[in-house]
């Protein structure tokens, strides 16, 4: 409050007296706790930075990924219908449930492989060779 009112006007019980000084004492109070808290805020940054740089590391190996998981079902896919005459028909679920698991752990290794290392190109063409996979590179725009 402006010092030109009447100090008893602190007295009222319905009104709570206030002053600059109490307002400048809280304020810093709050800037030093605030204050306080930087270097928290500091490592989380770090570690958002440190997550983002992986992130995008991995992104690397997204279309060899992307490619290995279309050709192996197609694989898959290509066996499946070559054994469907084969089996009965009530085992032909059973079997693509086989084959889709199967799949999948191979796939788990290979891209555990590549993610070890995702700088890494000579990975990603060893992968691309073994396969024969055709990759599309991403457009970056």
């Amino acid at each position: 409050m402006p010092r030109n009112i009447e100090s008893k006007v602190g007295e009222l019980e319905f009104v709570d007296l206030a002053n600059m000084d109490m307002f400048s004492d809280a304020t810093d109070r709050a800037y030093l706790m605030r204050e306080n808290e930087i270097p928290l805020v500091e490592k989380i940054i770090e570690k958002e930075i440190e997550d983002y740089e992986a992130w995008l590391s991995e992104q690397n190996v997204v279309p060899a990924i992307k490619a290995l998981m279309d050709e192996l079902a197609t694989i898959r896919d290509s066996e499946l219908e070559f054994m469907r005459d084969k089996i009965s028909s009530a085992d032909v679920d059973k079997m693509e449930n086989l084959a889709r698991r199967v799949v999948n752990k191979i796939a788990a290794f290979i891209i555990e492989y590549l993610k070890g290392q995702p700088h890494c190109q000579y990975r990603i063409e060893v992968v691309e060779e073994m396969f024969k996979l055709t990759v599309e590179k991403e457009s970056q725009g």
